[in-house]
């Protein structure tokens, strides 16, 4: 049974987990600051929670005990004044970082759950801003890294397009592949036969029927010519039957 028509409740976390990743492939860029363009976290949320719910699942993040550091930081920082004059300015801040592990549970199955090890880490003039502000960081990145998510400038089709094609380029060769491997089976078969025409021809004509129970041409109609399989699933399908009809009359 496919994962999309296996009952939520009876999938496993990781079946449930690629699931949401499924509904949170691609999100575009919805924020403009300090020179670059970013994914909100209130965007991310929106999307992963919505899976979250689909497929009943939890997440909670946790500092690891005894591993939180608040360090003071101090830099200078250069600024030129209107008139031209260069200014340099202390800036006293705080250091925030420490351990953390995500844990995702499986809601149908609680003893089901995957824990993620990940860092925080934040810097402001206050030491709650820092801690808040490296949480909020730490939220977006995480889920992003943990699911894929592809954030582009523009149209999110236009990435949806490219991987489309990625997968169409990466299954024609996959189909090429196990054509190539047909043809070579079925030379060697055929070269056990050519003592007579007879022979060659019954060889052939048996070939022929097998080839014709998976492949179909243009117009749906059975043919012989295994170079017209255009699926994948075909394609192994018709190259597991061949091996084990050359086996067989192998013996």
């Amino acid at each position: 049974m496919s994962m999309s028509k296996k009952p939520i409740e009876t999938m496993t976390l990781v079946e449930k987990l690629a699931g949401i990743r499924s509904m949170v492939e691609v999100i575009r860029k919805n924020k403009s600051g300090y020179n670059y363009k970013y994914v909100s976290e209130d965007e991310i949320l929106a999307r992963v929670t919505a899976g979250m719910d689909k497929y009943h699942v939890l997440l909670y993040p946790g500092i690891v005990p005894q591993t939180a550091e608040i360090t003071p930081y101090s830099y200078t920082k250069t600024k030129n004044t209107k008139d031209g004059k260069r200014l340099e300015e202390t800036v006293n801040e705080v250091l925030v970082k420490a351990d953390m592990v995500y844990t995702w549970v499986n809601l149908d199955n609680p003893e089901d759950r995957l824990e993620v090890p990940w860092l925080t880490v934040g810097q402001q003039s206050d030491a709650s801003q820092a801690v808040g502000s490296g949480l909020s960081y730490l939220n977006r990145y995480f889920l992003l890294k943990m699911f894929q998510i592809a954030t582009p400038d523009d149209d999110p089709d236009n990435w949806r397009s490219k991987k489309q094609e990625t997968a169409e380029r990466e299954e024609n060769e996959l189909i090429a592949a196990a054509i190539a491997e047909v043809q070579e089976l079925v030379s060697g078969y055929l070269e056990r036969f050519t003592d007579s025409e007879a022979a060659t021809k019954e060889a052939r004509d048996k070939m022929t029927v097998l080839v014709k129970k998976y492949v179909k041409d243009a117009k749906g109609k059975p043919t012989g010519d295994y170079r017209k399989v255009n699926n994948l699933k075909t394609a192994t399908e018709l190259l597991n039957a061949v091996k084990q009809f050359v086996e067989g009359e192998a013996e």
